[in-house]
C-alpha cells in the first residue's frame, strides 16, 4: 500500500544563522557599529512531500508516518502559539538549521531505519523568504 503526506516544517538557513552570529559578535567587540547589534537568521516555511510503500498486513498508519517526519524534521510549523511557545520554537529552529540537502539526509536516516517501510521517496521544498527562488531536493530509498 502507498501513503502520501505533505509535512510542513520551518527551516532556518545555516549560512544566515552563521552570519547573524558573526555580526552580533563583531558588534559586541566594537568591530562594527552598523545596525543595532541584533541580527536574525532567515527562516522559511518548508514542505516535505513523502510517499511510503508498506505491506498492507503491517501495522502502519498515517500517524506513524507523521511521527517519522517529526523525528526527521522536528521544526513542524505551528498553527497557534503563545509567546513562550514561539520562543521555544525559535530555539528549536536555531538548534536545527538546514538546507534542503540536510532535510533529505535527515529523512533518509529516519526512514531507512523503519523496517515497516518497503519503499519511500520524498520531495523537499524550502519556500524561500529571502531569495526569489525556492530550494528543492528529491531523495528516495536506495535500491539494492
Amino acid at each position: 500500500m502507498n501513503l502520501t503526506i505533505k509535512y510542513e516544517y520551518s527551516s532556518t538557513c545555516p549560512c544566515s544563522l552563521s552570519m547573524s552570529k558573526q555580526y552580533e559578535e563583531e558588534y559586541r567587540q566594537g568591530k562594527t557599529t552598523e545596525g543595532s547589534g541584533i541580527a536574525s537568521a532567515h527562516s522559511q516555511r518548508s514542505v516535505a512531500t513523502i510517499t511510503v510503500t508498506y505491506d498492507a498486513e503491517t501495522d502502519f498508519h498515517i500517524e506513524d508516518l507523521i511521527e517519522l517526519c517529526r523525528h526527521a524534521l522536528p521544526t513542524e510549523t505551528q498553527s497557534l502559539v503563545k509567546r513562550a511557545d514561539e520562543q521555544a520554537f525559535a530555539i528549536l529552529n536555531g538548534d536545527n538549521p538546514m538546507f534542503v540537502e540536510h532535510a533529505t539526509r535527515r529523512i533518509s536516516t529516519v526512514f531507512n531505519e523503519c523496517d515497516k517501510l518497503i519503499d519511500w521517496e520524498a520531495k523537499v521544498e524550502h519556500l524561500e523568504s529571502l531569495h526569489s527562488h525556492n530550494a528543492v531536493a528529491y531523495i528516495r530509498k536506495e535500491r539494492n
